[in-house]
């Protein structure tokens, strides 16, 4: 679908795809004129070639997800992958953002220092799976589950806030340029590693 036919649709949400759809390749898309676009896939998905913008982003990949570019989210930003969920490209988005693997040993790894995720965040995988975020905003971030490493890194002078119980297998690395700020239901725990 070209940008042009994607603005020919207003609708509450527009899903593409389903369990068996094979994979499944964005170059360039920007719509705004439904609320949420769906995307199901058995295979990988790839954000390639040119930068694209959504309202609300959803995701169910059977296999990896790859942000090779620029991706924006007006609203949340839902991931959930049967491999490695990966950035090479930078990811801004102003609602919640949730990124799962669902395959045991399968990492999430969104280590741009641009990326910016506005509201809360969450982080989980199967495994030994471990899970890197780094934004150059503010993070909040919700109760996680990581059988490997957490690590999350807040750059641009702000502060890493944690609102929500942290479990990892491994080690728990959090900095921040600012504070760390824990709340009440903050919390951290780890089997085999160290909290750092």
């Amino acid at each position: 679908l070209t940008n042009s036919e994607l603005g020919q649709i207003t609708a509450g949400s527009l899903t593409v795809g389903n369990g068996s759809s094979g994979a499944i390749i964005v170059e360039g898309v920007s719509s705004s004129s439904f609320g949420s676009l769906i995307l199901n896939s058995a295979s990988t998905m790839t954000f390639s070639t040119t930068a694209s913008s959504f309202s609300s982003l959803t995701l169910d990949a059977g296999s990896a997800v790859d942000f090779g570019v620029n991706v924006t989210a007006t609203g949340n930003l839902s991931v959930t992958s049967g491999g490695a969920i990966t950035d090479t490209g930078i990811l801004t988005v102003g609602g919640t953002s949730s990124f799962t693997t669902d395959v045991a040993g399968q990492a999430i790894t969104l280590d741009n220092t641009s990326n910016s995720f506005t509201g809360t965040v969450s982080l989980n995988t199967s495994g030994s799976g471990s899970a890197t975020l780094n934004s150059n905003n503010a993070v909040t971030l919700l109760t996680s589950t990581v059988g490997g490493n957490l690590n999350v890194t807040v750059g641009g002078n702000n502060s890493l806030n944690v609102t929500g119980a942290g479990t990892a297998g491994g080690s728990i690395t959090l900095l921040a340029d600012d504070d760390i700020i824990f709340t009440a239901s903050g919390d951290l725990t780890t089997t085999t590693g160290n909290i750092t």
